[in-house]
């Protein structure tokens, strides 16, 4: 949490950053000082007042509409662009709004197929069952844990995957991915016209498990990390994937 806010202020990024936090969850002294002199926001005591049993990956969308709605009714600077993420993972090497578009959202896609990874295939199979899952097997993994775009967008997409009932009937630890994915792939988001674009391992966002290839990581002269392409990703998701990575940060 401490490298992701340090480094995306860093980078001169002037985005307000928002922090949700479980109930009960403590804040040393250290940190408390960081978020003053770091200007971060922080919506405390995120309770689930359904009474369900408690799901980080799955609530957190819905506290993001909550507040999202709030602000856009009372805040004097409207939000336009926003940018949801992963906080225990991730860290900047440049400012991400300079890769976000102000007229839709983009979707980080993990260059692999479904089918290729154990996780993402049996998450769509215990929401949605063999058949679909065996249907979508050949999609591209779409990260739920990184999405940014114009705000209006964000919105309706919050507003449909919660009306799902699959985010009932699948909430559970890591279900926020089956469910996007269902949406985007089976043409839901379409419908609802919710535009987006779809992006990969060269275009500011990057994902360390899928994006570095035999899990050796390429710098550059400043000690960058970059794509094989040799592109400068602003967003580094997933670096604790490789410990060679993990130690240098």
């Amino acid at each position: 949490l401490e490298l992701s806010i340090k480094s995306l202020r860093s980078t001169g990024s002037e985005c307000r950053i928002v922090l949700f936090c479980a109930p009960g969850f403590s804040f040393s002294q250290y940190f408390k000082r960081l978020a003053k002199e770091l200007d971060i926001e922080i919506v405390k005591n995120c309770v689930d007042e359904k009474k369900r049993h408690y799901v980080p990956h799955m609530i957190r969308f819905e506290f993001e509409l909550q507040w999202l709605e709030k602000e856009m009714q009372t805040s004097a600077n409207s939000i336009n662009r926003i940018f949801h993420t992963d906080s225990f993972d991730v860290f900047f090497q440049g400012d991400p709004f300079s890769h976000i578009p102000d007229d839709s959202l983009i979707f980080v896609v993990e260059p692999h197929q479904i089918r290729s990874c154990g996780w993402n295939l049996a998450w769509i199979t215990q929401c949605y069952g063999g058949a679909i899952a065996s249907k979508m097997s050949h999609c591209f993994i779409i990260c739920s844990g990184s999405i940014a775009g114009d705000a209006a967008n964000y919105i309706n997409l919050l507003k449909l995957m919660i009306a799902q009932t699959a985010w009932s009937r699948c909430y559970e630890p890591s279900m926020d991915q089956p469910i996007l994915n269902y949406l985007v792939w089976n043409g839901l988001v379409d419908k609802e016209g919710i535009k987006y674009k779809l992006t990969g391992c060269d275009n500011g966002f990057f994902t360390v498990q899928w994006c570095v290839l035999e899990k050796t990581p390429l710098y550059n002269e400043h000690g960058q990390l970059i794509s094989n392409f040799k592109a400068v990703p602003s967003y580094i998701h997933q670096y604790n994937r490789i410990p060679e990575m993990q130690e240098k940060m």
